[in-house]
């Protein structure tokens, strides 16, 4: 049966995000770049204006293998290599959202450090038991200081 959504009335609210973007735009500059997932990139990039790196055309090549790099975040990678990537996209701040770094609803295979445990060669990475992304919210500095945190986003700034 079809169902006319055009009817349904209802009110989109994500009051973690609506904190983030008012931070955001009180905090930062016009100029700054940011990173992160690339949902959350598109509503940073659409309410606040910014210049993102996690673009959500994700059907350029280019940006594919731009994401592929960013989402290291969520690998065995050690953080400074992650923190050496956003600095060559000379990113300003990193948003982190703590749900993706600790999805496990996934079928086996399909979590992010299952997928890049399947592209690494180098075995001293695939003996690593620690995320990069656990690595941030424990351990960040020196690569990054948490400047921003409400419920499951953080803003990090990339030092």
């Amino acid at each position: 049966m079809f169902v006319n959504n055009l009817t349904y009335v209802g009110e989109y609210s994500n009051y973690p995000m609506e904190k983030m973007i008012d931070w955001i735009n009180a905090n930062t500059k016009n100029n700054s770049i940011f990173a992160g997932t690339m949902p959350t990139m598109a509503n940073l990039k659409l309410s606040t204006g910014r210049a993102i790196v996690v673009h959500p055309h994700y059907e350029h090549g280019k940006i594919r293998r731009r994401v592929k790099l960013v989402y290291t975040m969520f690998s065995r990678k050690p953080l400074r290599y992650v923190h050496s990537i956003l600095k060559q996209y000379n990113v300003d701040y990193y948003v982190y959202e703590s749900h993706w770094c600790t999805i496990t609803n996934r079928p086996k295979g399909c979590s992010f450090p299952e997928m890049y445990d399947l592209d690494e060669d180098d075995q001293r990475i695939l003996k690593r038991t620690t995320l990069a992304c656990q690595t941030l919210q424990s351990h960040p500095e020196p690569y990054f200081k948490k400047l921003f945190n409400y419920d499951f986003l953080s803003i990090y700034a990339v030092l």
